[in-house]
C-alpha cells in the first residue's frame, strides 16, 4: 500500500535528503523539477531524493520498498 502523497508531485524539506530502497520488483523516480527526468529503480538500483526538488513515484505492481529519510548536520548540532 503506496501512500497516495508519494504518487504526485512533493519534495523534502531544506536539508532533508532521502533513499528509495528498493525490496523487489521495480518503480519509476520521477524528478519534476528544474527538468523532468525518470529513473527506473530495482533492488539493483536505488533512487537518491534532494532537499527541495519536487518528485513523484510511479510504482510498477507488486513492489516492494521504502524510504530512509536523512537530514543534513547544521552548525552546532545535528
Amino acid at each position: 500500500s503506496t501512500p497516495a502523497g508519494l504518487l504526485r508531485g512533493h519534495n523534502t524539506k531544506e536539508g532533508v535528503w532521502a533513499r528509495i530502497v528498493i525490496l523487489e520488483g521495480s518503480m519509476t523516480y520521477r524528478i519534476l523539477e528544474p527538468v523532468v527526468e525518470e529513473v527506473s529503480l530495482s533492488p539493483d538500483r536505488w533512487g537518491v531524493i534532494e532537499p527541495k526538488v519536487l518528485h513523484e513515484i510511479v510504482p510498477d505492481e507488486g513492489v516492494r520498498f521504502y524510504v530512509e529519510f536523512y537530514r543534513a548536520e547544521e552548525a552546532g548540532g545535528v
